[in-house]
């Protein structure tokens, strides 16, 4: 099933914009995949046209269904129930950090001696989406949420140092979780030992959330 380029529905007898579904370079082709969406890098919609962008998203959740299906063990019957009714805004701003996120990292389970968290290699953004199941994961830096120039200031959430292909994992809510509550611990050890959150004692931080529970390794 495909979308309708011109009309933005779904029918059976359309055949625009089929997705293309291929193996990520260097990863084992039976346990990765990647999805490249037919969409132009740095497409800009026009002015006037928000409706297209509707239309879009609703072609590229269609794209997603259709991943799943051939690669998600579990979800070969899986079907769609219903669409947001207007798009999200995924990439705002973001901060110039202690230190910036890479694609590399995301893709290569990067580690930190200042991680305070885990995430999966979910990728979803970009015109990419990297299902997570493989088991692959990466530590959260807690420099990443240090913007350079500023003292006693912490970002978190979506908004964490890093480029765009780490953005395309990072600004999930789950990841956002994660960063949150290492951000909400760094600030009350900080509170507790009077120091800046740039110079606050890692291990501290680390040992806290571990007895929290929290995965960092």
């Amino acid at each position: 099933m495909a979308c309708c380029d011109q009309c933005g529905n779904f029918d059976d007898e359309h055949t625009d914009g089929e997705p293309t579904i291929k193996a990520l370079p260097d990863y084992q082709p039976d346990l990765y995949y990647y999805w490249q969406y037919p969409l132009e890098e740095d497409y800009q919609m026009p002015n006037g046209y928000e409706c297209l962008g509707e239309m879009e998203g609703r072609k590229q959740a269609m794209f997603a269904i259709e991943a799943l299906k051939k690669y998600n063990p579990g979800c070969e019957e899986a079907k769609l129930r219903n669409f947001g009714m207007t798009l999200g805004i995924r990439d705002t701003r973001k901060i110039d950090a202690a230190y910036n996120m890479t694609t590399e990292d995301v893709h290569n389970e990067a580690k930190f001696e200042d991680t305070i968290g885990i995430f999966p290699e979910f990728i979803d953004g970009y015109g990419v989406l990297v299902l997570p199941t493989t088991g692959r994961y990466f530590q959260l830096p807690y420099r990443s949420m240090l913007p350079k120039g500023v003292e006693n200031l912490l970002v978190t959430g979506r908004s964490v140092g890093g480029d765009r292909g780490s953005h395309a994992a990072v600004r999930n809510m789950m990841c956002c979780a994660v960063n949150g509550q290492g951000a909400g611990v760094a600030a009350a050890v900080s509170i507790q030992t009077n120091s800046d959150v740039s110079a606050v004692d890692i291990k501290k931080v680390q040992q806290t959330l571990l007895k929290q529970g929290a995965r960092i390794h």
